[in-house]
């Protein structure tokens, strides 16, 4: 199964037409944290002593058993597979970063992951030291538990075990390849 599901995605991406930039606001953090909800603002503090990208980064303090959420919305386009990635490094006891999909009309409509895809595969821990990780998701349906989809919301969650942890953001950076849906479809498996 698994490698049937990767041979789709390759020859989804072999199929593709070069890639638009994904279009982020503020993706180094240069304007504070200005385009983004934050859950807990409180956790969130801009560090100008260490970045991955310009001249500053994103600073989760997170106290013990703590989710934060920092959230931008970005256009959906059918047909389309996106690149989404971002530098993080971490700092004492490391939270688990975990990168949520929201499907968007008018209003929230649920969290998706992709068909073959556990929650597992968009969540790490980061080092201590800056790395970059990518994610490769799409193409996302046009309609969502009967709603059409509007807006894709990108939700970088970070979560603290029983000890309280620190975690960095930087250079978020992506882009958005639109397919050839009905070939990639056609594809012997």
């Amino acid at each position: 199964m698994r490698k049937t599901f990767t041979g789709l995605v390759l020859a989804i991406l072999a199929l593709s037409v070069p890639g638009d930039e994904l279009k982020l606001q503020n993706p180094s953090f240069e304007q504070g944290a200005g385009g983004y909800w934050i859950s807990k603002p409180a956790a969130a503090k801009i560090d100008t002593e260490t970045s991955a990208a310009g001249l500053q980064s994103l600073l989760l303090d997170l106290p013990a058993n703590t989710k934060v959420s920092v959230v931008q919305g970005v256009e959906y386009r059918p047909d389309a597979v996106y690149r989404f990635s971002f530098e993080s490094k971490s700092s004492g006891e490391a939270p688990m970063l975990t990168l949520g999909i929201m499907l968007q009309n008018k209003k929230p409509i649920a969290f998706w992951t992709p068909a073959g895809k556990s929650k597992a595969d968009f969540a790490f821990t980061p080092a201590d030291k800056w790395g970059r990780r990518e994610f490769v998701f799409g193409p996302i349906p046009p309609k969502f538990l009967g709603q059409d989809v509007g807006k894709v919301m990108l939700f970088i969650d970070a979560v603290s075990g029983a000890q309280p942890g620190k975690v960095w953001l930087d250079g978020l950076a992506g882009d958005i390849t639109v397919t050839d849906a009905a070939a990639a479809v056609s594809l012997p498996a």
